[in-house]
C-alpha cells in the first residue's frame, strides 16, 4: 500500500507538459511494441521496421523545429505560466 502511494507521488512529481509529450507517447506506444514484435520474428518485414522508426524520426524533426523556431513550446506549462513576460 505504501509502495503505491510512493509511486503515485513520484508520477505526480514527474508530470511535465510540453509540446513534445504527445509525440513521445506516440514513440512509446508504437515503437516499443514494433521493436518487440520485430525481435521475435526471424526476418521481420521491412514495413514493421519502418513503422518502428517513423515515430522516432518525427519526434526528432519536431524537436529540432521547436528548438529553432519556438523554444517556449519545449518548456513545461507550469514554467511558462510562472515565467515573467519579457515584454
Amino acid at each position: 500500500m505504501l509502495h503505491r502511494i510512493a509511486r503515485a507521488l513520484a508520477v505526480e512529481r514527474l508530470r511535465v507538459r510540453s509540446a513534445l509529450n504527445p509525440m513521445l507517447w506516440l514513440c512509446a506506444i508504437v515503437t516499443t511494441p514494433s521493436i518487440a514484435i520485430a525481435s521475435c520474428i526471424n526476418e521481420p518485414p521491412i514495413w514493421l521496421i519502418v513503422i518502428a522508426c517513423v515515430p522516432v524520426v518525427l519526434v526528432s524533426i519536431g524537436f529540432l523545429v521547436l528548438l529553432f523556431f519556438d523554444r517556449g513550446k519545449l518548456q513545461s506549462e507550469v514554467l511558462q505560466m510562472t515565467k515573467p513576460d519579457a515584454a
